[in-house]
């Protein structure tokens, strides 16, 4: 699987592209220190990309925009890595205490490069631990990338599986910008362009969406409470599962029947 920058396809509506422009800025460093939380509660929206100027208007006062080199969407490559039964896949399906996901993670405008593995914490929390690496994974993990998966999966209950074993099943490309809220210590990211691409080459995409994710802490946040004003409710989707199930016609829809059934979402093509 090769790295592509994407191009914007429907970059975000032109009203909240200047607003987020306006926001004052925040660095990559100072959004990791204060309101990285790689322990938190994720709630995801799929919403017309055109409702997002409605969403943020209400919170712009309290929000600052991730800003690199002057820049404030960026693009994200991530290659996921499973298992030839597709464990990390059929087991969050099944909503199993013991899940994760293994994916490497390239960001495209700074040339920044990670292997991060997440899984489940207490009450519903997602924990993600990564380490950098010094340039894009191709093909399998090495050595290094293996002994961090396994002793990482055996710290959080998984003991049992051989990172010899995973293979990229998908890479996932899109654009995102981050909004950081530091009084309060948490973040919502926007992603606009979605594009899915299977090992075997099966392309498929969604445009004119976007995924809201706030990630915070159990308590809603006023991204939460301004998206729950529009008629939009936390929805349970994956970008790993929703692109494996789009490019795998025989894959279960499992926990995402719902969500893939979305107006939104049934037509990627």
């Amino acid at each position: 699987m090769s790295l592509t920058l994407v191009p914007p396809l429907h970059p975000t509506t032109p009203s909240y592209a200047a607003a987020l422009a306006e926001l004052s800025s925040v660095s990559l460093e100072t959004l990791a220190a204060q309101a990285g939380r790689m322990t938190r509660i994720d709630r995801k929206y799929v919403i017309p990309a055109d409702d997002l100027d409605a969403v943020f208007s209400s919170t712009a006062h309290e929000a600052v925009a991730l800003d690199i080199d002057g820049r404030r969407t960026f693009g994200y490559s991530s290659i996921y890595f499973d298992t030839p039964d597709l464990r990390s896949f059929h087991d969050g399906g099944r909503r199993r205490r013991r899940r994760f996901k293994v994916r490497a993670r390239s960001y495209l405008d700074s040339d920044l490069h990670f292997l991060e593995v997440k899984t489940r914490g207490a009450r519903g929390t997602t924990v993600k631990e990564r380490q950098s690496l010094p340039h894009p994974v191709h093909g399998g993990l090495d050595p290094a990338g293996q002994k961090f998966v396994a002793t990482t999966l055996a710290a959080h209950g998984i003991p049992d599986l051989d990172p010899r074993d995973l293979h990229p099943t998908l890479e996932v490309t899109y654009r995102r910008s981050t909004l950081a809220f530091l009084s309060a210590g948490h973040r919502t990211t926007v992603d606009t362009d979605v594009r899915w691409t299977a090992q075997d080459g099966i392309r498929a995409f969604v445009e004119k969406v976007a995924v809201v994710e706030t990630k915070a802490g159990s308590t809603p946040t006023a991204v939460d409470r301004a998206l729950w004003r529009l008629g939009h409710r936390p929805m349970q989707i994956s970008k790993y599962g929703a692109g494996m199930v789009t490019t795998h016609a025989d894959l279960p829809h499992l926990k995402w029947h719902r969500t893939l059934t979305n107006p939104l979402l049934a037509h990627a093509s």
